[in-house]
């Protein structure tokens, strides 16, 4: 058996951990769903190291001892020296604050001053400490020898993209906030293995980075939800001014970059985050010198909303510059994306609309935390020489197992009223139907922050004002609309060419701009919803759920979201969904072949 376990390190954000199991991936998870803090920021992913342990040791009878390979989804070797300095600094304070690292002060700063003096990086051995803290933690032996690849952080978003993309050869494109050295890299993927065409350096433009500065000016912090932006903008028909001022700092193609700040505005290449992060804020009070003062669960700031559209529209002009440069000049017509800003699902839709490729894999892992998975993957066969089976993912549902004697206790203990229903939830669909809103919970959790159908919290999309109830049990601001979910045979029957989407990772327009209408909860203004497109093989009971639901009210299109209460992250386990279920305004819950009533 060969096994290669890969985890987020260091992680300022959505940490998480993923293994390999003779070229499957067999389970990865967010430190968020066990530490219970909201992404997890600043958190090493000790709980899910500890967790993955004991998923392998009773699912596979596999101890650390076993594993052949530990990996992690950065190197630190490309980092330039005096942030190699710091990253040593910020570890020895999280290894103190989590104790896992050093029981000496003596070695901690013999390894700091070497780091600092001769450029040294002493960073593996704080990912060296997370793991044998995590083994003992988890009652297993510590093994003699924990060996640590390091994967360059662009390159594992790229292998956990390609890897489940079910494409031989391709191009992919990355976009993140983070990385070594750059912010934007693209590869050329031919069997099987990744070439590097071009990487933008962040100082020359980063994507990520500008969302997060135009997030701060509209009272966004770094750990928020970003997607809100997005789905702002659809809330204007924007300014030429704001957009002309974002056009007047990049330029699209000036000949090396696809796109890229002009020179006049862009740092030296070993620029530090610090710098980086202060020049694109810099960027943002020159589109926009004034400040936005704004409640975001108050009436709605047209300020804020043209300003939000001026990012999303250079945002996709950025795409389809960069789609163009990979077509023209790698003569490429299959596209994969990943990386954080890759999550844009305007952008994605533009760009496949575009024509500019034949073929689009937007990866649900393009997330900071599918870094692990990029990692793991393409450790296993890169680096352990083994083979990884390539293609498009069963499902994502890769959290710990549940037994039905462990539902049935939590039940029995919960005090509401419950019977079991087991997979027949026509009742369910009927609650849904009336305009009630209800919790769903089944099988293993979602490895992405979305609900998939196995942590979902669902609504009648005709119905307008579920959005805005959806929106407070999740704490979110009140004018946002919700994902959706539809049977895959239902696709063509409500969108402009789509393409089957598992994953909620793109958006797409309504054939009509009435049909969309109908749908309130879920339509953004501009005419586009963001779809799960679901078959009876992907989730048996999630697909018969959706299909009652489409017997009863004629249209098969359901509004649904993660099943998550502010402030905590997506429910894990049962008592969890017991707990946030009990404190909110959900009507019913269906946990695992239970229907759970409040009245």
């Amino acid at each position: 058996m060969a096994v290669v376990i890969a985890f987020s390190f260091p992680a300022d954000y959505d940490p998480a951990v993923a293994a390999v199991v003779d070229g499957k991936l067999v389970y990865a998870i967010q430190e968020e769903r066990l530490s219970r803090h909201r992404r997890a920021v600043g958190e090493p992913p000790i709980n899910a190291l500890i967790s993955c342990f004991k998923f392998l040791k009773d699912n596979f009878n596999t101890s650390p001892s076993d594993v052949n390979l530990f990996a992690v989804d950065f190197d630190p070797r490309l980092f330039q020296r005096r942030m190699k300095a710091s990253l040593y600094w910020n570890q020895l304070m999280k290894g103190i604050k989590f104790d896992y690292a050093y029981g000496s002060k003596y070695g901690a700063i013999s390894d700091y001053l070497l780091t600092k003096s001769f450029g040294r990086s002493t960073y593996f051995k704080f990912a060296e400490m997370l793991i044998t803290s995590a083994i003992r933690r988890a009652g297993f032996e510590t093994p003699f020898n924990v060996s640590v690849v390091p994967v360059e952080h662009h390159l594992s978003h790229a292998a956990a993209a390609y890897y489940f993309s079910s494409f031989s050869d391709c191009s992919v494109l990355t976009i993140d906030g983070t990385g070594e050295m750059f912010s934007t890299v693209i590869w050329r993927v031919r069997n099987r293995e990744f070439e590097r065409i071009i990487g933008i350096p962040s100082s020359y433009g980063n994507l990520g980075i500008l969302w997060g500065s135009f997030g701060a000016k509209l009272g966004y912090q770094k750990a928020d939800d970003l997607s809100a932006l997005m789905d702002l903008a659809s809330y204007s028909s924007g300014s030429d001014e704001f957009l002309d001022n974002l056009n007047g700092i990049f330029t699209l193609n000036d000949g090396l970059y696809p796109f890229s700040l002009k020179q006049r505005y862009r740092l030296k290449e070993n620029s530090s985050p610090e710098e980086i992060m202060a020049q694109n804020l810099k960027i943002v009070d020159q589109v926009y010198g004034k400040r936005i003062e704004w409640n975001h669960n108050t009436e709605m700031n047209k300020e804020a909303a043209i300003l939000a559209y001026a990012l999303q529209r250079f945002t996709e002009n950025a795409f389809l510059g960069t789609g163009k440069w990979i077509r023209d000049k790698m003569n490429e017509r299959k596209l994969v994306l990943s990386g954080s800003a890759a999550l844009n699902g305007r952008a994605s839709m533009e760009l496949w609309y575009s024509r500019i490729f034949n073929q689009l894999h937007v990866s649900p892992l393009a997330g900071e935390s599918g870094g692990a998975v990029g990692a793991a993957v393409y450790t296993y066969e890169h680096v352990l020489g083994k083979r990884m089976q390539q293609n498009k993912f069963d499902n994502l549902y890769l959290g710990p197992k549940y037994t039905d004697e462990e539902i049935k206790e939590t039940v029995a203990n919960s005090k509401f009223s419950a019977k079991y229903i087991g997979d027949d939830v026509n009742e369910v669909a009927e609650i849904i139907a009336t305009g009630k809103v209800i919790a769903w919970f089944q099988g293993r959790s979602e490895f992405v922050s979305l609900g998939l159908g196995n942590r979902s919290i669902v609504a009648d999309p005709t119905q307008a004002e579920n959005a805005g109830i959806v929106n407070r049990i999740m704490g979110r601001e009140y004018w946002r609309q919700l994902p959706s979910s539809l049977m895959v045979e239902d696709l063509d029957n409500y969108f402009v060419n789509p393409f089957v989407s598992e994953y909620k990772t793109t958006t797409f327009r309504f054939k009509e701009i009435e049909m969309g209408k109908k749908f309130p909860a879920i339509h953004y203004a501009n005419g586009f919803a963001r779809p799960q497109t679901v078959s009876r093989d992907h989730n048996k009971t999630w697909y018969d759920l959706i299909k009652a639901f489409k017997d009863l009210k004629g249209d098969g299109l359901v509004a649904d979201t993660s099943f998550s209460t502010f402030p905590e992250p997506l429910v894990e386990t049962p008592k969890e969904a017991i707990k946030s279920f009990a404190a909110n305004g959900i009507d019913a819950m269906y946990l695992q072949g239970w229907l759970l009533l409040k009245k």
